[in-house]
């Protein structure tokens, strides 16, 4: 949880102006902890994150990671409201893999007027 911009209205020139206010949560968890015993390796880490504007909509942007035996990644995430970048709106997905210490992301985006985003990564792990 944090708090952004908590202050006094700040004198510019001859203008007051009030930073813009922010609050933000964001919880975590594996979901799959509530299942009790696995028969394999697997997660499904499920994230929320909300905040809340004094000068714009509110966010939700919510994302699930499932893991398979500490290899394979399929992520899937939902951005709404997103009113500073209008065209990052809506699904996201990915995919990852890792092994022998190193790691390979894909992820794709749509965004609207401005195409398709797609990110690719490759890391080694230490």
């Amino acid at each position: 949880m944090s708090v952004r911009n908590l202050t006094q209205q700040v004198k510019y020139v001859d203008e007051g102006v009030q930073a813009p206010l922010t609050f933000s949560l964001g919880i975590s968890m594996n979901v799959l902890d509530l299942a009790g015993e696995l028969p394999f390796n697997q997660s499904l880490l499920m994230s929320v994150d909300a905040s809340h504007y004094t000068d714009r909509p509110e966010e939700v942007d919510v994302g699930l990671d499932y893991r398979v035996l500490d290899m394979l990644s399929l992520r899937l995430g939902y951005s709404s409201n997103n009113s500073v970048n209008d065209e990052g709106n809506g699904l996201s997905y990915g995919v990852g893999i890792a092994k022998f210490g190193f790691a390979v992301d894909w992820s794709y985006t749509p965004f609207g007027d401005f195409g398709d985003v797609q990110r690719f990564t490759v890391r080694y792990l230490f």
